[in-house]
């Protein structure tokens, strides 16, 4: 009987069921349509929803809402599955052994009063106010329920899209999204998330493994290549001039509990094809690569510290206006920084930064920056800063600059290749309440620095192409040597070395101290000047004295003392073969002219037989007055010629050798003189050739057996030299005709001291000279 009835009551049981999930579909729709009306909405025709009572498991296909008013589509279900564990339901657990969901499209929208969602209206939510002023219905004495929990080993949702109508109208697509190991409850969240989407067609990707614990985070974050011009709408305004593909990842672990903490490790920022154009400032910046790695980042409350390494690959920055070029650099690389800050104070500290192939102001149509080297290196570096009081101060061991190389191009003695970056408007516009007076402002900030030592190479080539003939000079500092740079006190003095060359065989040696920080100048300078070429300088000279150096060196010997702007000290200065001679404005060409014949007299005052300069200079002064500068100098020079006046000339006798020499008595000098026959070239020769090696190799022999010789060698381009059927019009003859001449004197001078063993000091270079009319052959004149 018991069995009869029993049995009966589970065929029922299951008869019902089995009717339930045949009839689910239409029982759904027509409880659902009655809830919908009420929002004038309605489930689309080919809506199904289907309920499997025996296993717990909903499947959804083809499920649209629409709107009654104009059939407008409102929501989209292409298709779902979701299963239920029957188990978990007894242990107030929702356990989704199974969710997926395909083809999810729906709307929203932004109202005055709230949102729209799906065609239902949301209200904005009470203010937290009001929420706090709602009683507690709770009795004292009521205990609460056990809290449910949602449970999913997996969530897959595919194909889906939010469109959203606000401002402006936004789409979100969910091309794949994968929740795992999720667990939802009052006091414990957890869930490993990797989503791929888009937003408004701009891809988006990231994988997120969440782990809430009572305002306790972990997880990891990544998303990569996202291209901030897609989202240009979104970001700050100040951000919205920067073009970048952004790659972020992190992994991190924060407790909001009773104080903040945040750790995060294996941190990485990557913005890749950089570009920053800010208009008003006139500047485009460029990069290949900028990224920033921090392998450890702690944060309790405002204490912060961690490490951090960034690289920067083909930085650009240039004018908009122009394209005139102010910085670039190939490579920037910090390999390890260490920071942080407590109470207020900011500390950094890194080992070495390099910076590789930096170059500084180059215009447009120049081939070459104005400044750049092949690696600066900052070594131990250690910062600190005061947030608070705005005062900090860094120490650094060593600053490496390597083949530092400076072109200078000068005009009217203006640097001619320097490119502007001044913006008058921006500085009219600016509010005068924002300018800050210089005195209250260096009394509330100071910063100190102190640098241990400072090391370069350097190459400084200088041309000035308005001079005539045009000026060139390279001068190559083999070492410059800066040690304890300190600004802490203004008498803090820097102590330096320089040692370089120049026109290849002149050579100089200098040290001393300087005290950069002192208003007023405070200096020690000491230190030689071997074989300084006198005629190089024609360009400069001969604008204010309206002579020229004809030929002649410099050796001098350094000891200058400047102590509060006051100078001390005494130079010794030998000058060898120093002629004058007066420029002719006409012609542009040198010739020698009565009218400085006191000058040149002056100065044969003072020269031994051998057309040498021997004096030991006293100097005094206020280098601060205008009065102290050439002309107290040339005073000191001229005072010395009327003193040695009196003095006899040595008179030196040569005898002939071989058939390049022969003897003059030059009137008014009482004495014998050495005279080289010229040595002819062809029209446009530079080297020398086979048919001059008996001249040269005489030479080579008398200046090897007469020892005490030494030479003036002055070359001469006459218009023969000029290239055939040349469009050349004077300037450019003269500029040309000069090259040439200077590189012929150089050529032979070079081929004595190289391969006939004859020392450079003794063959003195003249400067250039050319003879653009007669018919003289190109050649080269002796002087001894």
């Amino acid at each position: 009987m018991w069995i009869k009835i029993l049995t009966s009551l589970v065929g029922a049981i299951l008869l019902l069921l089995a009717s339930f999930w045949l009839f689910s579909p239409q029982l759904i729709t027509y409880i659902a349509n009655q809830q919908l009306a009420q929002q004038n909405m309605v489930f689309g025709e080919q809506s199904q929803v289907r309920i499997n009572p025996f296993v717990l498991s909903l499947s959804v296909e083809n499920l649209t809402i629409e709107s009654l008013k104009d059939q407008e589509q409102l929501l989209r279900l292409d298709n779902a599955d979701a299963q239920i564990a029957v188990s978990g339901l007894f242990n107030r657990q929702l356990v989704l052994t199974g969710l997926s969901v395909s083809g999810f499209e729906t709307q929203i929208k932004q109202l005055n009063t709230g949102w729209q969602v799906a065609g239902h209206i949301i209200e904005q939510s009470p203010s937290s106010e009001q929420e706090e002023q709602e009683p507690n219905h709770r009795q004292p004495n009521e205990v609460a329920d056990a809290p449910w929990q949602l449970i999913a080993s997996q969530i897959f949702i595919n194909n889906s899209k939010v469109i959203l109508h606000a401002d402006q109208l936004h789409q979100f697509t969910v091309n794949q999204l994968i929740l795992t190991n999720v667990i939802f409850s009052e006091q414990y969240q957890s869930l490993i998330a990797k989503l791929d989407a888009a937003i408004d067609n701009s891809p988006l990707s990231f994988s997120l493994n969440l782990d809430i614990i009572a305002q306790q985070y972990q997880g990891h974050f990544t998303i990569n290549d996202v291209d901030l011009q897609d989202y240009q709408q979104w970001l700050p305004e100040q951000l919205k001039s920067l073009s970048a593909k952004v790659s972020f990842k992190t992994a991190f672990d924060a407790n909001l509990a009773n104080e903040t903490r945040l750790s995060c490790s294996d941190t990485a920022l990557a913005l890749e094809q950089v570009l920053v154009q800010d208009v008003l400032a006139d500047s485009l910046i460029n990069a290949d690569k900028i990224a920033f790695e921090i392998p450890q980042l702690n944060v309790v409350n405002t204490d912060i510290n961690g490490q951090l390494s960034a690289q920067l690959a083909n930085l650009t920055l240039t004018k908009v206006s122009n394209n005139d070029l102010l910085l670039a650099a190939a490579l920037l690389s910090l390999p390890e920084i260490t920071a942080s800050m407590q109470n207020n104070q900011l500390m950094l500290a890194f080992d070495q930064l390099t910076i590789d192939e930096l170059a500084g102001s180059q215009l447009a149509d120049a081939e070459q920056p104005l400044i750049g080297f092949e690696q600066l290196a900052i070594k131990g570096v250690n910062a600190k800063y005061d947030l608070a009081r705005s005062t900090g101060g860094v120490e650094v061991e060593e600053i490496m600059l390597a083949k530092l190389a400076s072109y200078l191009q000068m005009e009217a003695q203006q640097l001619k290749n320097l490119v502007n970056v001044s913006q008058e408007s921006q500085r009219e516009s600016m509010p005068i309440d924002n300018v800050t007076d210089p005195q209250e402002q260096s009394s509330a900030q100071v910063f100190n620095f102190v640098i241990d030592k400072i090391n370069a190479d350097a190459i400084v080539t200088i041309e000035d192409t308005v001079a005539s003939p045009a000026f060139s000079e390279s001068i190559e500092f083999s070492s410059i040597s800066l040690t304890d740079i300190d600004n802490s006190h203004a008498t803090n003095p820097v102590n330096y070395q320089v040692n370089g060359t120049t026109n290849k065989h002149g050579r100089f040696a200098l040290n001393g101290f300087y005290q950069p920080f002192n208003p007023k100048m405070n200096l020690l300078l000491q230190g030689d000047v071997h074989e300084l070429s006198l005629p190089k300088l024609v360009g400069y000279f001969a604008k204010g004295a309206q002579v020229n150096i004809l030929s002649g060196q410099l050796d001098t010997q350094l000891d200058v003392k400047v102590v509060d702007d006051q100078i001390d000290g005494e130079t010794k200065l030998a000058v060898r073969g120093l002629e004058l001679a007066k420029q002719d404005k006409a012609s542009k060409q040198i010739q020698q002219d009565n009218s400085v014949i006191s000058l040149n007299t002056a100065l044969t005052m003072l020269q031994d037989s051998k057309g040498n300069l021997d004096l030991d200079v006293p100097l005094s002064g206020d280098v601060s007055s205008p009065e102290f500068g050439l002309q107290s100098f040339i005073g000191i020079i001229t005072q010395k010629a009327v003193m040695m006046a009196a003095e006899s000339y040595l008179m030196q006798t040569m005898v002939p050798y071989g058939n390049i020499l022969s003897l003059a008595k030059i009137a008014g000098e009482m004495m014998l003189k050495v005279r080289l026959e010229d040595l002819i070239y062809r029209a446009e020769q530079i080297e020398l050739s086979d048919e001059q090696m008996t001249f040269v190799n005489n030479l080579i022999k008398l200046m090897t057996d007469q020892d005490e010789l030494q030479f003036k060698v002055c070359a001469i381009a006459t218009a023969a030299d000029l290239p055939k059927a040349h469009s050349l019009d004077e300037k450019q003859q003269v500029t040309y005709l000069h090259r040439l001449s200077e590189q012929r004197g150089q050529a032979f001078k070079n081929y004595l001291v190289h391969q006939g063993g004859i020392a450079s000091k003794r063959l003195l270079l003249c400067h250039g000279q050319i003879e653009l009319s007669g018919t003289k052959l190109p050649r080269i004149e002796f002087e001894d």
